[in-house]
Formats: C-alpha cells, sequence, structure tokens
C-alpha cells in the first residue's frame, strides 16, 4: 500500500513482473541487505529454460516491464549490474512492522503503554497469511513449476513465531499490571 492504494493490483496480468517483485520484497523481509543474483531470480521465475532465456526474461522484466510500472512500485525495486533487491525504507509493510517492534521489545520484561498499544496495531494489521497470493502468482509465473515454497513457508513461519511472541509479551505486561481480562484478549485475538 502506497498513497491509500493497493498498488499489488497493478502487477496483475503481469505474470513475471509479478513474481519477480514479490519474490524480492520476501527476500527483503527475509534480510532487509539481500540483494538475489539476476541469475538466481532468473531461475526460480523461468526454471522450464536454459540459462539464456532466463537470464533475456530478467532483462525483459527490467527494460520493458519495471518502466511500465507505477511509480509506487518501481521505485521499491534495486536494479543493479549483477543483482536485484527491494528498498523496504519507508514503506508501510505490516510483516517488517511486526519484525521490528518485536526487535525492539526483544528481551524487555514488560512492555511500556505506548509499546502494548503499538504492539497491539500491528498484531491486528499481521494477521491471517503473509502473502497469500503468492503461490497463485508463482504457479502463473512458473508454468507451474514452483521454486520458492521453501522460501516462502520459512518466512511465513518467521513472521507466525513473531506474532506468537510479540502476543506473549503484551499479554505479560497486561498480567504485570494485573489486567487480566486485557492480556486473554491478546491472546485469544493473536490466535
Amino acid at each position: 500500500y502506497r498513497d491509500g492504494k493497493d498498488w499489488a493490483v497493478a502487477l496483475s496480468g503481469r505474470p513475471i513482473a509479478g513474481f519477480v517483485w514479490r519474490r524480492l520484497l520476501v527476500a527483503a523481509i527475509r534480510d532487509p541487505h539481500a540483494r538475489p543474483t539476476r541469475e538466481e531470480i532468473g531461475r526460480q521465475a523461468s526454471p522450464g529454460y536454459d540459462r539464456e532465456v532466463q537470464l533475456k526474461h530478467i532483462r525483459n522484466f527490467i527494460h520493458q516491464s519495471l518502466p511500465d510500472l507505477p511509480l509506487a512500485l518501481k521505485d521499491r525495486l534495486v536494479v543493479e549490474p549483477q543483482v536485484l533487491g527491494f528498498k523496504l525504507e519507508g514503506a508501510e509493510v505490516d510483516a517488517v512492522n511486526l519484525l521490528t517492534i518485536c526487535a525492539e521489545s526483544a528481551g524487555r520484561g514488560v512492555l511500556t503503554k505506548a509499546q502494548i498499544a503499538r504492539g497491539q496495531r500491528v498484531l491486528e494489521a499481521s494477521g491471517g497469511v503473509f502473502l497469500p497470493e503468492f503461490e497463485s502468482v508463482e504457479d502463473i509465473a512458473t508454468d507451474h513449476h514452483p521454486t520458492c515454497a521453501d522460501l516462502i513457508l520459512e518466512v511465513r513461519n518467521r513472521l507466525a513465531a513473531k506474532r506468537a511472541e510479540l502476543a506473549i509479551a503484551i499479554a505479560t505486561s497486561h498480567l504485570a499490571s494485573n489486567r487480566l481480562v486485557a492480556a486473554i484478549s491478546v491472546l485469544e485475538r493473536a490466535y
């Protein structure tokens, strides 16, 4: 989302562009400094083709599809001679917000009221499956030869664990202030 609009719709009808954009987002959530090689992304986007065709598909994405994307989408991508990346800075991504607040609250016994409120907003925003359309986009782009099942599962499992960690930290903080009902409510809504 940017400027109140869901820009992912602009990726519909562009299987390779939609897959590459989401794949780079997943890589950045997994590791904000990730820069997968063009070759790696080409292999994942076009698994049924030889190396030269895979690289050609990535070049076509960079030189034809990328310039046609809305600014809100193409500005997020980093294109370098050998690698691609995703800029998370300034992006409003529920998964990133979840990881950030978990890192900030790690090791704290009790969260402040402001941290609790922020944590509850993040829990509400990050509910459900992360990028639920990933597999269907990947299926179309790869001609029914998925290549990133382990990667998306790893990221989803990490996010689910972080949601549980945050819910427990918030509930523990409520319990420390004798707010039993609030603690129970957080845990019920988180699962």
